[in-house]
């Protein structure tokens, strides 16, 4: 009998997206990516904070399993985030992905990749193909 190891817990990943030229970064003082610890640092301008108390800490720190930067690939983004929860459902768990964004961050693209090449395709189109490989290349018998 095969010992498969099972995610427990939520895994939270962060990729972030490469910046716009005619985006307005003015709110912010400074952003830190930190993809060797998972962390996420940044300060807001004092002036932009508006109406929020002068006693607020304006740098906010958030953790991630893993901070993937803008010059990720889709392969990379597909093998960090989702290669344990394929075997999971394969082994017989439940396993969800889920995209979390503010419009125009990036979800849809991440998720179903782009038309222009193969090598840009997305989470779920290689979310399939590798349940139905992983299935074709197996022995097992399994039940729907």
């Amino acid at each position: 009998m095969k010992f498969f190891p099972v995610m427990q817990t939520i895994q939270t990943y962060l990729r972030c997206r490469p910046s716009s030229n005619s985006s307005d970064h003015s709110s912010v003082d400074f952003i830190i990516i930190r993809s060797d610890t998972g962390q996420v640092c940044f300060r807001m301008n004092p002036e932009s904070m508006g109406s929020m108390s002068s006693n607020q800490d304006s740098l906010s720190i958030f953790n991630f399993k893993t901070v993937l930067g803008p010059d990720v690939s889709q392969e990379h983004v597909f093998e960090v985030v989702c290669t344990n929860v394929i075997e999971s459902v394969l082994n017989g768990f439940n396993g969800t992905i889920f995209a979390y964004g503010q419009t125009g961050s990036g979800k849809t693209y991440t998720m179903t990749g782009s038309s222009d090449s193969y090598s840009g395709r997305g989470l779920i189109p290689r979310c399939l193909e590798k349940l139905f490989r992983s299935v074709d290349a197996s022995n097992d018998t399994f039940k729907v």
